[in-house]
């Protein structure tokens, strides 16, 4: 990353944001490693209290739960991940 960006003044990321967010996250640590990082968890944690603030205000818990499909790329257990969230979504919609 970093040898390329000698070259250029940015990078388009594309699909990567919706594929595999947690990336983002791994590419910001290598443009700015003195920063603090937090973990998935942290990060899932965090969302999760913006969900619940969200749909109070009656956003749909569609939209909401689209970025957590891929939050958990390359990771064992995504496929389980995806089915729960889906049965979430499932409840949600018949209610």
């Amino acid at each position: 990353i970093l040898e390329h960006l000698q070259y250029v003044d940015g990078v388009m990321l594309g699909r990567i944001a919706c594929d595999n967010p947690y990336a983002i996250h791994q590419i910001h640590k290598v443009l700015y490693p003195q920063s603090q990082f937090s973990t998935r968890t942290e990060i899932f944690t965090q969302y999760w209290n913006y969900i619940e603030r969200q749909i109070i205000h009656n956003v749909p818990l569609t939209i909401l739960v689209k970025p957590l499909f891929n939050f958990l790329h390359g990771i064992e257990g995504t496929k389980l991940w995806k089915q729960q969230l889906m049965q979430l979504l499932n409840i949600y919609e018949r209610q």
